[in-house]
């Protein structure tokens, strides 16, 4: 159970639907706090979306009067969008997610059966940093917050946008980690072949081939159950990066200010940058194991060819086949593959933004 535990975690922080428990029969994957944690996510979306209405109608022109309080209202609008689209993405999916993790623990006990990888203990170390850290950076926001409350005697309806904004912030966050335990999850199993491939003398290779179309059939199933999570959390990241780098520039006359704005464009660039070197490690995992299979094959294809049967030399026949056929991507909806590129992309077109943004300030500030 050790390599889904994990998932609880976002289970307990409202960001899963999926518990995982060891029961007598074995590992078992369902769905636990639905009604909490849809709730408790609506009711703060719910919040800051009137609050945030009710503000901009009663204040429309102050809100729209610099280019600086437009991206304000854009960010919390987008927010609310997309966190909107993640609750019904989670309800929506829940029971295929499920599926999935039912398919990662038989991939696992058919790698156990084999008896030469005896353990699968994953400490998920990584995963857990990430948590800590979206946790800390978004829990300084909400304390500089109440500093604010006190200090400035902001209203209620401010703080309680700020606050709900906070919460709906760490659960994009979170979002991110959880897709990424999945490219984790991959790029452990495709290595576990090809370790197996090492062993094939002692390993039967049409054992080692089921486990390595598992994986490929888990990979696609991902791609189609995921591609809107993916595709909503890029927006947030090329918006969020872009608002907080526009501002790091002109919001000088507070040092938190600054720093606040630093912390955000960071934690968004790096869980970004991870969310898409993992599912670049994944690409390349799957390259280097079609590789191991060729060769692994081609040995056994012309060895002993004359005691080879005939079902032998078709299944043969039928693998390579196969292995010559493009392994399935993980894209965002069929749009693009997930992978270090989207990042680099990403970081142009959140530079390219900036300049606009800058541009009309120019014509804010022209008479």
């Amino acid at each position: 159970m050790s390599h889904l535990s994990v998932l609880n975690i976002f289970n307990h922080l409202c960001v899963s639907l999926i518990f995982v428990e060891q029961s007598p029969k074995g590992v078992t994957v369902r769905r636990k706090n639905v009604f909490r944690n849809i709730l408790l996510l609506t009711v703060a979306v719910s919040i800051v979306c009137y609050l945030g209405l009710m503000r901009t109608f009663n204040h429309f022109r102050e809100m729209v009067g610099s280019v600086t309080e437009i991206v304000h209202l854009l960010k919390y609008s987008i927010n609310g969008q997309i966190i909107c689209t993640i609750l019904r993405w989670m309800y929506q999916y829940s029971d295929t997610v499920v599926e999935i993790c039912n398919k990662t623990i038989a991939i696992n006990d058919a790698v156990r059966r084999l008896h030469i990888v005896r353990e699968l203990v994953e400490r998920h170390a990584l995963l857990k940093l990430l948590i800590a850290v979206s946790i800390l950076v978004r829990c300084s926001f909400l304390g500089m917050h109440i500093y604010l409350q006190f200090r400035y005697g902001l209203s209620y309806e401010t703080y309680l946008v700020l606050h709900g904004s906070v919460l709906v912030e760490l659960t994009i966050d979170l979002q991110k980690v959880f897709l990424l335990y999945f490219a984790c999850y991959l790029t452990k199993r495709y290595e576990i072949v090809m370790f197996l491939l090492g062993k094939r003398d002692v390993v039967d290779v049409v054992a080692i081939y089921t486990i390595y179309e598992d994986i490929i059939a888990l990979k696609k199933h991902l791609s189609q159950t995921f591609g809107v999570l993916l595709l909503v959390l890029i927006l947030q990241t090329f918006l969020a990066c872009s608002i907080h780098a526009y501002l790091i520039i002109v919001q000088t006359v507070h040092s938190f200010e600054v720093c606040a704005n630093v912390a955000q464009l960071l934690i968004n660039l790096l869980l970004f940058y991870m969310l898409t070197y993992s599912y670049d490690c994944v690409a390349t995992k799957v390259g280097c194991c079609v590789s191991e299979l060729k060769n692994a094959l081609k040995s056994m294809q012309y060895t002993n060819i004359k005691k080879q049967t005939r079902d032998q030399k078709d299944f043969y026949d039928l693998v390579n086949l196969k292995l010559m056929m493009e392994s399935p991507k993980i894209t965002a909806c069929g749009l693009f593959e997930i992978n270090l590129q989207i990042f680099y992309n990403v970081f142009a077109a959140i530079i390219t933004y900036i300049v606009i943004l800058f541009q009309f300030r120019g014509f804010e500030k022209s008479p």
